[in-house]
């Protein structure tokens, strides 16, 4: 890498956490420091206490973990219909008896419809894939493999 954009990166994280010292608590727990930054937000200048918590398309469970680690009170529900990644999910969840893990995609619809995957996890989505997302994301394989949305109560 770089020296200059080193500096710059090392430089940008410091800054992070000097303007928010409690991001401090994040580095050796493999917290996202991101997501836990938005948290802090929601909690300190907001208010917000939730004792409840959903992560819908939770992937490998990055977020879920920024807002236990924000929220130690919260109960987390993470949604992830993608295998691999809900596999992820369920090692972090038996570290942490607050995070319930479903595998399964929520939608407003009770339908079967296509889920597209992609190499790049992240991107797989509900959504069609356009011309844009194969040129951002160049691993996209329009893998419709079909699922069926029920209504869960």
């Amino acid at each position: 890498m770089n020296p200059i954009k080193l500096t710059g990166h090392v430089l940008k994280k410091t800054l992070t956490i000097l303007e928010h010292p409690e991001l401090l608590r994040t580095v050796g727990r493999n917290v996202h420091r991101g997501f836990a930054k938005e948290l802090f937000f929601l909690k300190k200048t907001l208010g917000i206490m939730p004792r409840t918590i959903l992560d819908v398309g939770a992937a490998t469970g990055e977020y879920s973990k920024a807002a236990r680690f924000v929220f130690p009170q919260a109960q987390v529900y993470a949604f992830e219909p993608i295998p691999r990644s809900c596999e992820e999910l369920r090692t972090l969840a038996t570290k942490d008896n607050y995070i319930t893990v479903f595998e399964l995609a929520l939608s407003s619809r009770n339908e079967k419809t296509s889920f597209h995957y992609n190499q790049f996890s992240f991107s797989s989505s509900l959504l069609e894939m356009t011309e844009r997302h194969t040129t951002e994301f160049p691993a996209t394989g329009v893998n419709g493999n079909a699922i069926m949305f029920q209504k869960w109560e």
